[in-house]
């Protein structure tokens, strides 16, 4: 991977703030969109290791199949979560103070 090329996590961290601002409903349909991504990916992983065994070919590796940065994403989505839970701030508070910030910085 080179200089300028980031990967999916590393994408989200950079802006962690805009998962602090999702509505509860739309970290839900998230968090099951990333629960579903993650089973579709093990599942490709087991099916291509059962047939890289079966030909006696290199076994992919989770990192070939992205499963690592699903984690890393449903984690920091949580982590988010978690904070805001602990802070007291509700996520439409958090919208509303981001666009506020975003006028008053214009």
């Amino acid at each position: 991977m080179g200089d300028s090329q980031m990967n999916i996590e590393q994408l989200a961290s950079r802006d962690a703030g805009m998962l602090s601002s999702l509505s509860t409903n739309t970290r839900t349909l998230l968090n099951e969109a990333l629960d579903s991504l993650l089973r579709e990916r093990i599942s490709a992983l087991r099916i291509a290791s059962a047939a890289a065994i079966a030909r006696m070919q290199p076994v992919p590796t989770v990192v070939d199949y992205g499963i690592a940065d699903v984690l890393g994403l449903q984690r920091l989505l949580d982590e988010t979560t978690h904070r805001n839970d602990q802070l007291g701030i509700s996520p439409d508070r958090v919208a509303v103070r981001r666009v506020a910030e975003r006028a008053s910085s214009d």
